[in-house]
Protein backbone atom coordinates (compact mmCIF):
# COMPACT_ATOMS: atom_id res chain seq x y z
CA UNK A 1 0.00 0.00 0.00
CA UNK A 2 3.02 2.12 0.46
CA UNK A 3 3.06 3.73 -3.47
CA UNK A 4 -0.93 4.69 -2.84
CA UNK A 5 -0.41 6.57 0.66
CA UNK A 6 2.97 8.02 -0.81
CA UNK A 7 1.01 9.32 -4.02
CA UNK A 8 -2.17 10.91 -1.61
CA UNK A 9 0.41 12.62 1.02
CA UNK A 10 2.50 14.05 -2.44
CA UNK A 11 -0.50 14.98 -4.27
CA UNK A 12 -2.65 17.01 -0.89
CA UNK A 13 1.09 17.98 1.10
CA UNK A 14 3.97 18.49 -0.79
CA UNK A 15 2.90 18.40 -5.28
CA UNK A 16 5.98 16.03 -5.13
CA UNK A 17 6.36 12.18 -5.86
CA UNK A 18 9.16 10.16 -7.50
CA UNK A 19 8.87 6.47 -7.72
CA UNK A 20 12.24 6.09 -5.17
CA UNK A 21 10.14 7.09 -2.44
CA UNK A 22 8.47 3.80 -1.98
CA UNK A 23 11.02 1.08 -2.93
CA UNK A 24 10.44 -1.06 0.03
CA UNK A 25 7.09 -1.59 -1.32
CA UNK A 26 9.25 -3.88 -3.54
CA UNK A 27 10.25 -6.16 -0.34
CA UNK A 28 6.11 -6.65 0.32
CA UNK A 29 5.27 -7.30 -3.35
CA UNK A 30 8.59 -9.87 -3.54
CA UNK A 31 7.47 -11.83 -0.81
CA UNK A 32 3.38 -11.70 -2.29
CA UNK A 33 4.71 -13.20 -5.82
CA UNK A 34 7.19 -15.96 -4.15
CA UNK A 35 4.36 -16.91 -1.97
CA UNK A 36 1.92 -17.09 -5.22
CA UNK A 37 4.65 -19.16 -7.21
CA UNK A 38 5.13 -21.76 -4.57
CA UNK A 39 1.63 -22.37 -4.13
CA UNK A 40 1.05 -22.66 -7.63
CA UNK A 41 4.29 -24.82 -7.57
CA UNK A 42 3.90 -27.53 -5.84
CA UNK A 43 3.35 -30.18 -8.30
CA UNK A 44 6.70 -29.22 -9.69
CA UNK A 45 9.28 -25.78 -10.68
CA UNK A 46 7.50 -25.17 -14.27
CA UNK A 47 6.34 -21.89 -12.79
CA UNK A 48 9.26 -20.73 -10.76
CA UNK A 49 11.47 -21.46 -14.45
CA UNK A 50 9.28 -19.54 -16.33
CA UNK A 51 9.24 -16.70 -14.06
CA UNK A 52 13.29 -16.72 -13.95
CA UNK A 53 13.03 -16.68 -17.16
CA UNK A 54 10.71 -13.88 -17.20
CA UNK A 55 12.50 -11.29 -14.60
CA UNK A 56 16.02 -12.35 -16.84
CA UNK A 57 14.57 -10.68 -19.85
CA UNK A 58 12.96 -7.78 -18.21
CA UNK A 59 16.24 -7.37 -16.48
CA UNK A 60 18.27 -7.42 -19.27
CA UNK A 61 15.39 -5.27 -21.13
CA UNK A 62 15.57 -2.63 -18.70
CA UNK A 63 19.65 -2.56 -18.89
CA UNK A 64 19.70 -2.03 -22.49
CA UNK A 65 16.74 0.63 -21.95
CA UNK A 66 18.30 2.29 -19.31
CA UNK A 67 21.57 2.48 -21.40
CA UNK A 68 19.82 4.12 -24.53
CA UNK A 69 18.17 7.14 -22.54
CA UNK A 70 21.63 7.85 -20.94
CA UNK A 71 23.49 7.74 -24.28
CA UNK A 72 20.57 9.80 -26.13
CA UNK A 73 20.80 12.29 -23.17
CA UNK A 74 24.43 12.59 -23.19
CA UNK A 75 24.61 13.29 -26.88
CA UNK A 76 21.53 15.97 -26.99
CA UNK A 77 23.59 17.79 -23.82
CA UNK A 78 26.89 17.84 -25.97
CA UNK A 79 24.48 19.34 -28.90
CA UNK A 80 23.23 22.10 -26.58
CA UNK A 81 26.95 22.57 -25.40
CA UNK A 82 27.35 23.04 -28.63
CA UNK A 83 24.45 25.12 -29.43
CA UNK A 84 25.14 27.97 -26.32
CA UNK A 85 28.83 27.99 -27.32
CA UNK A 86 28.19 30.93 -30.11
CA UNK A 87 25.96 32.73 -27.50
CA UNK A 88 28.70 32.74 -25.02
CA UNK A 89 31.05 34.85 -27.30
CA UNK A 90 29.29 37.49 -26.06
CA UNK A 91 30.64 37.35 -22.76
CA UNK A 92 27.29 38.03 -21.03
CA UNK A 93 26.83 35.75 -18.21
CA UNK A 94 24.68 32.52 -18.91
CA UNK A 95 21.81 31.49 -16.83
CA UNK A 96 20.58 27.86 -17.30
CA UNK A 97 16.41 28.28 -16.27
CA UNK A 98 16.08 24.31 -15.31
CA UNK A 99 18.04 22.77 -12.25
CA UNK A 100 18.16 19.46 -14.68
CA UNK A 101 19.46 21.22 -17.40
CA UNK A 102 22.38 23.44 -15.34
CA UNK A 103 23.26 20.21 -13.10
CA UNK A 104 23.90 17.89 -16.67
CA UNK A 105 25.35 20.66 -18.87
CA UNK A 106 27.52 21.62 -15.85
CA UNK A 107 28.98 18.35 -15.62
CA UNK A 108 29.21 17.75 -19.61
CA UNK A 109 30.62 21.49 -19.80
CA UNK A 110 33.53 20.10 -16.83
CA UNK A 111 34.64 17.17 -19.07
CA UNK A 112 35.23 18.89 -21.94
CA UNK A 113 36.74 22.34 -19.95
CA UNK A 114 34.23 24.64 -21.87
CA UNK A 115 31.48 27.04 -20.91
CA UNK A 116 30.68 27.91 -16.92
CA UNK A 117 26.63 27.90 -16.31
CA UNK A 118 24.82 29.76 -13.58
CA UNK A 119 21.44 29.00 -11.92
CA UNK A 120 19.52 31.38 -9.77
CA UNK A 121 17.71 30.04 -7.06
CA UNK A 122 14.14 31.43 -5.63
CA UNK A 123 12.41 28.64 -3.37
CA UNK A 124 9.74 31.60 -3.34
CA UNK A 125 9.34 31.90 -6.69
CA UNK A 126 9.40 27.98 -7.53
CA UNK A 127 6.53 27.78 -4.78
CA UNK A 128 5.19 30.12 -6.13
CA UNK A 129 5.08 28.99 -9.58
CA UNK A 130 5.44 25.39 -9.83
CA UNK A 131 4.04 24.63 -6.20
CA UNK A 132 7.28 22.80 -5.04
CA UNK A 133 10.66 24.22 -3.73
CA UNK A 134 12.51 21.09 -3.31
CA UNK A 135 14.85 21.60 -6.55
CA UNK A 136 15.95 24.87 -5.46
CA UNK A 137 16.51 23.44 -1.68
CA UNK A 138 18.54 20.97 -3.41
CA UNK A 139 20.58 23.36 -5.79
CA UNK A 140 21.09 25.77 -2.77
CA UNK A 141 22.60 22.47 -0.58
CA UNK A 142 24.70 21.14 -3.72
CA UNK A 143 26.60 24.38 -3.92
CA UNK A 144 27.96 24.23 -1.26
CA UNK A 145 30.34 21.21 -2.00
CA UNK A 146 30.76 20.89 -5.91
CA UNK A 147 31.54 23.54 -8.43
CA UNK A 148 27.68 24.08 -9.28
CA UNK A 149 27.28 27.78 -9.61
CA UNK A 150 24.05 29.09 -8.05
CA UNK A 151 23.28 32.48 -7.33
CA UNK A 152 20.22 34.19 -5.86
CA UNK A 153 17.86 35.47 -8.14
CA UNK A 154 17.25 39.05 -6.27
CA UNK A 155 20.80 39.33 -5.99
CA UNK A 156 21.77 38.33 -8.81
CA UNK A 157 19.12 40.50 -10.94
CA UNK A 158 20.30 43.24 -8.50
CA UNK A 159 24.40 43.31 -10.26
CA UNK A 160 22.93 42.28 -13.36
CA UNK A 161 21.82 44.74 -16.32
CA UNK A 162 22.05 42.03 -19.42
CA UNK A 163 22.46 38.37 -19.51
CA UNK A 164 21.62 35.34 -21.64
CA UNK A 165 19.11 32.67 -20.13
CA UNK A 166 18.32 29.45 -21.62
CA UNK A 167 15.65 27.47 -21.42
CA UNK A 168 15.60 23.91 -22.52
CA UNK A 169 12.73 22.25 -24.15
CA UNK A 170 10.18 20.34 -21.99
CA UNK A 171 11.95 21.61 -18.63
CA UNK A 172 9.95 22.76 -15.98
CA UNK A 173 11.06 26.77 -14.65
CA UNK A 174 9.75 29.05 -13.28
CA UNK A 175 12.25 31.63 -14.85
CA UNK A 176 10.97 33.40 -17.28
CA UNK A 177 7.64 34.09 -16.13
CA UNK A 178 9.25 35.54 -12.75
CA UNK A 179 11.69 37.37 -14.69
CA UNK A 180 8.87 39.12 -17.14
CA UNK A 181 6.65 39.78 -13.54
CA UNK A 182 10.20 41.77 -12.43
CA UNK A 183 9.70 43.70 -15.13
CA UNK A 184 12.85 42.65 -17.40
CA UNK A 185 12.97 42.48 -21.04
CA UNK A 186 13.02 39.16 -22.70
CA UNK A 187 14.45 39.03 -26.02
CA UNK A 188 14.77 35.62 -28.17
CA UNK A 189 18.17 35.41 -29.38
CA UNK A 190 18.20 31.53 -30.74
CA UNK A 191 15.12 28.64 -30.85
CA UNK A 192 15.01 25.37 -31.82
CA UNK A 193 14.09 22.10 -30.74
CA UNK A 194 16.80 22.19 -28.22
CA UNK A 195 15.18 25.03 -26.64
CA UNK A 196 15.73 29.16 -26.47
CA UNK A 197 18.02 31.24 -25.44
CA UNK A 198 16.91 34.72 -24.07
CA UNK A 199 18.91 38.20 -23.86
CA UNK A 200 17.29 39.63 -20.97
CA UNK A 201 17.75 43.09 -20.09
CA UNK A 202 16.45 45.62 -17.22
CA UNK A 203 13.77 47.29 -18.18
CA UNK A 204 10.30 46.73 -20.23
Amino acid sequence: MLPVFAVVLGELLTGVYTPRYVLPAILGISVLVSLAVYRLDRSGPVVGVLLIGLLAVLWIGRIALSYRVTSDGARHQRAVLRYLAAESRSGLPLVIASPLDDLELTYEAARSGGLRFIYLADRSAALTRLGADSAEFGMLELARISPVKVRDYETFLASHRRFLAYQGSGRASWLEDQLRADHRRLTVIKRDERGVVFEVRRGV
